[in-house]
């Protein structure tokens, strides 16, 4: 696993030394995502994603309890809490680990997405594909080939992140493109008579690949992508 000192030398200018002190009730435990993201590009904290390993519910407890902070289930099926309030200075959700840290980080979809920084320790940042130097090229670069194809409302991030950060879309119109013509084989595929859960399937799949195809022309205006 990668750890940029330097990298996390200039993330304790944004203030999250503060948050991490909060949130050491926590325990096992590191900021990911979104709060490095931003703060590795100087844009304010306006909420923090934490993976911890292990069930989330009795350390969101903790941390509720030594906060004062409002704790409520974000979601059953991925085991995440958010807390609220009391001396959090921005909400918090809480989020076991989808396997071991480096593989958490493999799962995720952009490289500026894709950072750590232990609650506890030094506050090295652990950056293994490179976030630090894409924030700093101002680039949203996937974290893999198959990151976008992985769940298709990361293309829609994609568009939101270059508009709202300024960020430049390092191959990641290439692979939306990829993804599309895929969707679209796949409907190519299921064009023989097949029962109607199946037909309707293939149409979905072509009406997305077109708003996939227009939605990312249109955000990126008035830079041209081709998509096919």
């Amino acid at each position: 696993m990668r750890r940029v000192g330097a990298g996390a030398a200039r993330l304790h200018l944004t203030g999250l030394d503060d948050i991490r002190a909060l949130l050491t009730p926590l325990g096992d435990a590191w900021l990911v995502g979104g709060c490095l993201r931003d703060a590795a590009l100087g844009a304010p904290l306006t909420d923090v994603d934490v993976a911890v390993a292990g069930d989330a519910a009795e350390p969101a407890r903790r941390l509720a309890r030594d906060t004062g902070a409002t704790r409520f289930r974000l979601s059953g099926a991925f085991g995440s809490w958010r807390l609220h309030g009391g001396r959090l200075p921005v909400d918090v959700d809480v989020t076991p680990l989808q396997g071991p840290l480096h593989e958490d980080l493999g799962r995720r979809d952009f490289a500026i997405n894709a950072m750590a920084m232990a609650i506890a320790g030094d506050g090295a940042l652990i950056d293994p594909h490179g976030g630090m130097a894409d924030a700093a090229a101002r680039r949203l670069r996937a974290v893999s080939d198959h990151a976008l194809a992985d769940d298709p409302v990361r293309v829609l991030r994609a568009a939101r992140l270059s508009q709202q950060h300024g960020l430049t879309e390092a191959q990641v119109a290439e692979r939306i493109g990829r993804h599309i013509v895929r969707l679209r084989r796949s409907k190519a595929a299921t064009s023989h008579p097949t029962p109607d859960g199946i037909r309707k399937l293939s149409a979905a799949l072509d009406v997305t690949a077109e708003r996939l195809s227009r939605f990312w022309v249109a955000a990126l205006s008035p830079r041209r992508v081709g998509l096919m």
